[in-house]
């Protein structure tokens, strides 16, 4: 549990961003509902392009309906778990340290090796939905996702086999190409990109 505890807020402090919002987020709205209408990240709200000015648009548009979905969860959290919402305020403390403690020793740096980094962060964090997801089928057993099946899922834990993702999504990232495989010849050609 102490390790566990330890990245939560070192991957927080990596990422700029409370990892504690992954579970309700990503789990119990994304994974839940995979860009239906009840997923709070579904691309359908802003239209169906898949184009780069979708991307790069698609986290500004994002951003802000996850943020009042964040606080809805925080005050949740508040009145329904205490032992939770004192995990995920710490989370935030720890994020609110560092920038409170750069800004003290050198603000230039803290803008550029901390702000920007977290901005562009979350920018990809966010994005990487509309990556995966733009111009897939709503509702289909096998081509919501589009997969990524190249080199760059190894340093992505590859997260780029989609669909494999949201089939098993507690199954260890080292395990996901073997399950990508087994899905393999059910996914739309056009969704596996090299």
């Amino acid at each position: 549990r102490r390790w566990n505890t330890f990245t939560d807020h070192w991957l927080s402090a990596l990422q700029g961003y409370p990892v504690f919002m992954f579970d309700p987020a990503h789990l119990g709205s994304h994974h839940r509902y995979n860009q239906s209408e009840r997923d709070v990240t579904r691309l359908g709200r802003y239209g169906s392009g898949n184009d780069l000015a979708g991307y790069v648009l698609y986290p500004f548009r994002a951003i802000p309906v996850l943020a009042r979905f964040r606080r809805e969860h925080v005050r949740q959290l508040r009145q329904s778990d205490p032992r939770r919402y004192s995990a995920a305020m710490r989370q935030y403390i720890t994020i609110a340290a560092i920038y409170a403690l750069g800004l003290l020793l050198n603000p230039a740096k803290t803008a550029l090796f901390v702000f920007v980094p977290h901005v562009f962060g979350l920018h990809f964090l966010v994005g990487s939905n509309y990556l995966q997801h733009a111009h897939a089928t709503v509702g289909s057993r096998y081509n919501h996702s589009r997969n990524f099946t190249g080199v760059i899922n190894t340093l992505l834990f590859n997260v780029g086999y989609h669909t494999a993702h949201h089939e098993w999504p507690d199954l260890h990232w080292s395990r996901l190409p073997d399950a990508h495989a087994r899905l393999r010849d059910r996914i739309d050609v056009q969704l596996l990109e090299p």
